[in-house]
């Protein structure tokens, strides 16, 4: 059985959608967990609606506290063998589970990824894995090697377009999702369950559709980014070595920073979001004064590949907060559209 678990919170718009996209799933076996993290708008409503009219679906309520609590809650409460995710915006298609799980039972992989098309009102974008169908044995460590942000071919953190063997979940949920914070949440914990993997099987066809709604959560500036990047690299750091990894990854735990740097900069600094332009000043400021950040930027010439990746070099060199903030002001667009698998 899959345990396919669905945060919600204000989401009525969309909601309805994506559930009745897992509801058509082709492949049956599975429980829907619903969990409303506290909605002030009828998702609520909604969720009880369904649960009413299929025995499949279950609903879980509790007070707001981000999607991280609302799935690690989840999590705690499934019964499948298996546990998948879907976003309460998104939507997925009717094969994508059976799919999945017919290349887990031929692999017997401990984690299963499939493609993604993203979207908003005017555009969509659909992304290709370029992986090998299944990695297992000494393939593996030409996985581990891409786990990490920021270098080429690297693998998506998302939680949603996977299927995760629910004892290796559960075991890294418990090691390293000690704290729940409210962005960056998957990189928490989808990291140190691919670095537990023994065999990792992709199926290249783009079931899962990520909907970019410009007003979500997920797009609002988070002031206390710096302090969950910096609880992120130390979570990181203790789950290298507890799995005896620290010595050869730690230049690609590094140079997660430049991924951390980009997420800042993009949603608090370049973004159009309600700071004040001094404020973004004030964030730029931090941002090129922090000895961590201009090490792994100065340290990493070779690695600010892109336009995005020399700018940030070219203003780490001459530390002007006032010409970071206005260039990133200006590339915004270009900035968040730009690929995440380089710099």
């Amino acid at each position: 059985m899959i345990s396919i678990i669905v945060p919600v919170y204000n989401t009525e718009k969309f909601l309805p959608e994506c559930i009745e996209s897992i509801l058509r799933q082709t492949y049956k076996d599975f429980e829907l967990i619903l969990v409303d993290d506290g909605s002030t708008d009828s998702s609520l409503s909604i969720c009880k609606r369904y649960q009413a009219a299929d025995q499949r679906v279950k609903v879980i309520t509790k007070e707001n506290g981000g999607h991280m609590s609302a799935w690690i809650l989840a999590v705690k409460e499934c019964i499948g063998d298996f546990i998948g995710f879907v976003d309460s915006d998104d939507f997925i298609e009717p094969e994508m589970y059976q799919e999945m799980m017919a290349a887990q039972q031929q692999y017997n992989a401990d984690v299963v990824m499939c493609g993604k098309t993203t979207f908003d009102r005017f555009s969509e974008y659909t992304s290709s894995i370029k992986l090998k169908p299944v990695y297992t044995g000494k393939d593996m460590e030409e996985l581990y090697r891409i786990v990490f942000p920021c270098l080429r071919n690297s693998i998506s953190p998302a939680r949603w377009n996977k299927l995760f063997k629910r004892d290796i979940f559960v075991d890294n949920m418990n090691r390293y999702c000690t704290k729940c914070v409210r962005t960056m949440e998957d990189r928490f914990i989808v990291y140190s369950v691919l670095l537990s993997t023994h065999t990792f099987a992709t199926v290249d066809k783009p079931f899962y559709h990520c909907r970019i709604v410009n007003n979500s959560a997920s797009r609002k500036p988070r002031l206390e980014m710096y302090d969950i990047a910096e609880l992120l690299y130390e979570t990181q750091k203790r789950m290298l070595e507890d799995k005896g990894l620290y010595d050869k990854y730690k230049k690609n735990l590094e140079l997660s920073r430049l991924d951390y740097l980009r997420m800042i900069a993009v949603r608090n600094i370049a973004r159009k979001n309600g700071l004040s332009f001094w404020k973004k000043v004030q964030i730029s400021k931090q941002m090129l004064n922090d000895s961590n950040y201009s090490n792994a930027v100065l340290n990493n010439k070779k690695h600010c590949i892109g336009k995005f990746g020399k700018f940030i070099y070219l203003v780490y060199k001459v530390k002007s907060a006032f010409l970071m903030t206005l260039i990133l002001l200006f590339y915004g667009r270009f900035c968040e559209n730009g690929n995440t698998n380089g710099f």
